[in-house]
């Protein structure tokens, strides 16, 4: 029976005899573990023994040699090239040791995997002038409805700006595969709409909009296909810098209706003090609203924590 593209763990029986008596059932004993897995490059095959040990280690076996892979009892298995894997399990204990050579036969996928982004998990933009612009919300609208324009916007080719709005605006997506770190490449870019200013004042120098942003990636450990795992930053450019502060948050707070705008229109703001805000370092300030765009709706104060 063939296993290919199984994605379900395949169990191994072994037969323990019973010495009292030739007419006692054979107790069947899982060991969790198969002999040999077909799947596809870049996707990730949990493994999970049902013997328990003091020790356990799983090794790569290539060219004469081990590897040692990890000693944790669960072992994620990721390859990012066809071919043949052999591998090793053993259980290091006393009394009850155990060994299983097995093997992963990793194929070319079917489908061939995008470059781009597939799935959009969540979208929380932060109060900011091009917020239900990018993409445009529409009266009755809910959450879900814009996160799947989010998804239409920016997943495949498609080449749509969204905005994130003020700091603590994020996005969480996923591509169709695995994304696996490769020493000395580049994994992935984000692209942003950074520009350089042709004002007198920055000929000399850089100067206009950069918009950085905070890059946090996951992997799916528990591999229920959703994004609720650990996440890690990844350190930019100003990360190890001394003034550098780590574990900001802030909070927006949803402007009240009855509130008289504070406009200033030598700097075509039609509200000063339309959202305000305050963070966990003692500041606190507001965010603007442009005469340009007045749609900004926020339905409620949020934190966000980096």
């Amino acid at each position: 029976m063939s296993r290919l593209w199984r994605e379900s763990v395949f169990f191994l029986f072994l037969s323990v005899f019973g010495f009292s008596g030739c007419d006692k059932d054979i107790q069947m004993v899982s060991l969790g573990i198969d002999d040999i897995y077909y799947l596809p490059r870049m996707k990730a095959y949990a493994l999970h023994p049902a013997f328990t040990g003091e020790e356990y280690r799983w090794t790569l076996r290539s060219d004469g040699r081990d590897s040692l892979l990890s000693e944790k009892r669960d072992y994620i298995f990721l390859a990012k090239d066809t071919g043949t894997y052999d591998l090793t399990f053993e259980i290091i204990d006393p009394t009850t040791p155990y060994k299983h050579d097995f093997r992963f036969v990793v194929m070319h996928e079917e489908i061939e995997y995008s470059p781009y982004i597939s799935k959009v998990y969540e979208y929380r933009p932060a109060p900011g002038q091009f917020v239900n612009l990018m993409p445009e919300y529409l009266e009755g609208e809910t959450e879900e409805d814009i996160r799947k324009k989010v998804e239409e916007n920016i997943s495949g080719t498609n080449d749509e700006m969204i905005s994130l709005g003020s700091y603590g605006g994020y996005v969480i997506f996923g591509f169709d595969h695995t994304v696996i770190n490769v020493q000395g490449q580049k994994d992935f870019r984000v692209l942003g709409n950074a520009f350089y200013s042709d004002l007198p004042e920055f000929e000399d120098k850089k100067g206009g909009s950069c918009e950085p942003g905070i890059v946090e990636v996951s992997f799916d450990t528990n591999q229920n296909g959703l994004p609720d795992d650990e996440w890690y930053e990844l350190a930019g450019s100003e990360y190890y810098k001394p003034e550098t502060v780590k574990e900001y948050s802030i909070t927006y707070r949803k402007p009240d209706p009855d509130k008289i705008p504070e406009p200033d229109m030598s700097q075509q703001i039609s509200d000063l003090t339309y959202i305000s805000w305050r963070d966990n370092q003692g500041e606190s300030g507001y965010v603007s609203q442009v005469i340009y765009h007045t749609n900004l709706i926020i339905r409620h104060g949020y934190q966000k924590r980096i």
